[in-house]
């Protein structure tokens, strides 16, 4: 996809990936490395590990994978999502660590809302009275 100009056309849905990415490498290190503020090795359902490890995967794959050009892509953008929100969803605000977390839990919720807009705005109804739609239909 390129602009007129030969410019490649922006991409949120790939730097959104990439940034859930970086954060989770990130955590994934401060855990091997016990570098503070670092996650658990385990919560109650998981080693936090082989999950962080998976979670990555997840989102490269995506990536790989066009992000929101492709079915693939999509499905995979939908799983990285699900798995960036086991780590940084809106249960770390109640965190009692969420005083040092809190850069990372806000990128990382921002790059989810941005998937999650692109993934589920097209197939939102579209009204009638928008400018938009009589622009494109005539």
């Amino acid at each position: 996809m390129t602009c007129s100009n030969h410019t490649p056309a922006p991409r949120p849905d790939r730097a959104a990936l990439a940034t859930l990415v970086i954060l989770q490498g990130l955590m994934l290190a401060a855990l091997y490395t016990g570098t503070p503020p670092h996650p658990p090795q385990d919560i109650f359902l998981f080693a936090l590990g082989p999950f962080l490890s998976a979670a990555i995967a997840l989102g490269v794959a995506a990536i790989m994978l066009d992000g929101l050009e492709t079915s693939w892509g999509r499905g995979l953008t939908l799983a990285a999502v699900g798995a960036a929100l086991v780590s940084f969803g809106p249960q770390k605000w109640f965190a009692a660590s969420f005083g040092d977390i809190w850069p990372a839990v806000g990128i990382a919720q921002i790059c989810c809302a941005v998937l999650i807009g692109k993934l589920v705005g097209p197939v939102l109804p579209k009204r009638a009275d928008d400018p938009a739609n009589a622009r494109n239909a005539g």
